[in-house]
């Protein structure tokens, strides 16, 4: 479950993580459907849910109007794990099933572009922007000699510039420099 950014609404997930309910967060009102899926984000002004489902990526207001599709996947390749960009413009999310997969970008307006392949999908953490929008960190798995191997690693939004962090780190998170 999470609150929009603005503490409007707050987003559920419900019968088996397949189905996504909205209930504005003074209970005014029952929970609604907003879609099916199983993975969502609120956008940064909270206006606006992306979630994931079997099919892609969409987005739609937080009362279930506006939905647009932003990515469609081929069978067996599901979306996961989407993560708005700070300023609003932008949705990394998670392409694949199972071990490998790709971080995507869309735009808010449905263009679309692949970051990095070979990224780790096994432990379901998503990508997660830096606070000024310009870097990803993302898990990537590489083949060493003892099996897969998991890393933390940066790269910029458009894909360039791929560095490695460390060895295997589950759920990073920026935080600020004090």
């Amino acid at each position: 479950m999470r609150w929009s950014a603005d503490g409007r609404w707050l987003a559920f997930s419900g019968e088996n993580y397949q189905a996504i309910h909205v209930v504005p967060s003074d209970l005014s009102a029952d929970p609604v459907l907003l879609a099916e899926g199983h993975d969502f984000d609120w956008s940064p002004d909270g206006s606006e849910l992306a979630f994931t489902h079997f099919d892609g990526l969409s987005a739609a207001q937080a009362d279930g109007t506006g939905l647009r599709h932003l990515v469609v996947t081929k069978p067996g390749g599901p979306a996961q794990a989407p993560r708005w960009s700070p300023d609003g413009t932008a949705i990394a999310v998670l392409i694949g099933e199972f071990s490998l997969g790709a971080v995507c970008v869309s735009g808010a307006d449905g263009s679309l572009h692949r970051v990095a392949t070979q990224v780790d999908l096994d432990g379901l953490d998503g990508p997660t922007w830096s606070p000024d929008g310009t870097r990803l960190a993302i898990r990537t798995a590489e083949a060493g000699q003892t099996g897969g191997l998991a890393r933390l690693a940066t790269v910029s939004e458009s894909g360039e510039d791929l560095v490695p962090v460390s060895d295997y780190l589950l759920y990073p998170q920026w935080i600020a420099a004090r």
